[in-house]
């Protein structure tokens, strides 16, 4: 029979033991999400020398029977194992969302806010040339965003998958406080966030760039402005146009921010797609699901010259 004391090691350590594998697969649930994050366990250390010393305190512990009872501390071993097990079982449970919760709360930035028009670049100018000028023809400006936002669910975890470039061209017409025309034109292939992976999956199976390389907005309404606004005065106005994603044309209206600073007219907004009018694949694929509605982003600055 085992006695008590070898009995209450042997309890101790299968404890310890799958604290080590709870412990590891924490660890690699995190990795799985934020491989670049600095980890919290030190992995080989677990794999290579608490784990292995847990085992050899079960396998020293003296058990002539297999099945021998604890009495002394009123429990079997088979007990131990079976409580184990019920541990182990619930942590397959728990881990995934444990790790993923970690994740989300402690190694992954926040996505960074909805473009505005105080986001989109000020571009030197004399501001000689009033922004209600006739005929005036503006072009989009370097440091220009365009970009998306998901909504995605990691087991049961919300978060936000958001991408930009500034590859993006494009131009306005003005005439008097008519917007008569606009449009701009963004590499896909350029968009970029914070994770690899969703880069790499967004460029291939979901948008296809290698085959549809630009996104165009061609707004088709003029815009009446009313009045000229004042410098850096903020004004908010609907637009609709054409909206061609991912090969498909599709009519689109939004509201839209604009301000004239000096030589600049910012311009930001967002435009909601749902995937299936455009014939995206749902970028949903193993425990990572999305809704099926995203938001084009988008901070422009026009200028002359």
């Amino acid at each position: 029979h085992v006695d008590s004391q070898g009995c209450e090691a042997a309890e101790m350590a299968v404890i310890a033991v799958t604290a080590v594998i709870a412990a590891i697969a924490v660890e690699a649930n995190i990795k799985t999400y934020a491989p670049t994050s600095d980890a919290m366990i030190d992995l080989d250390a677990f794999q290579t020398a608490l784990l292995p010393q847990q085992v050899d305190r079960i396998r020293s512990v003296p058990h002539d029977d297999p099945s021998a009872t604890c009495a002394a501390v009123g429990v079997t071993v088979k007990k131990q194992w079976k409580k184990i097990a019920l541990i182990v079982a619930v942590l397959a449970v728990l881990v995934p969302t444990a790790g993923v919760w970690l994740y989300i709360n402690v190694f992954k930035d926040d996505a960074p806010k909805a473009l505005s028009v105080d986001d989109a670049p000020v571009v030197s100018s004399d501001g000689s040339t009033p922004a209600a000028a006739t005929g005036n023809t503006w072009s989009i400006a370097p440091g220009s965003q365009v970009g998306y936002r998901v909504v995605e669910v990691l087991f049961g975890q919300d978060t936000e998958g958001v991408g930009r470039t500034e590859a993006v061209t494009g131009s306005l017409t003005l005439d008097g406080t008519i917007v008569s025309a606009a449009t701009f034109t963004v590499d896909m292939k350029t968009l970029v966030s914070d994770d690899a992976r969703r880069d790499r999956k967004f460029i291939g199976g979901i948008m296809n760039t290698a085959t549809i390389p630009t996104s165009t907005f061609t707004l088709t309404s003029p815009i009446d402005l009313g009045t000229a606004p004042a410098d850096g005065e903020e004004i908010t106005v609907s637009a609709t146009g054409d909206l061609l994603l991912h090969g498909v044309t599709k009519p689109v209206t939004f509201d839209l921010t604009a301000k004239r600073t000096g030589g600049t007219i910012a311009v930001a907004g967002s435009i909601d797609v749902k995937f299936a009018d455009y014939d995206i694949n749902n970028p949903s694929g193993g425990p990572i699901t999305t809704q099926d509605h995203g938001l084009i982003e988008f901070a422009l600055a026009f200028s002359q010259g």
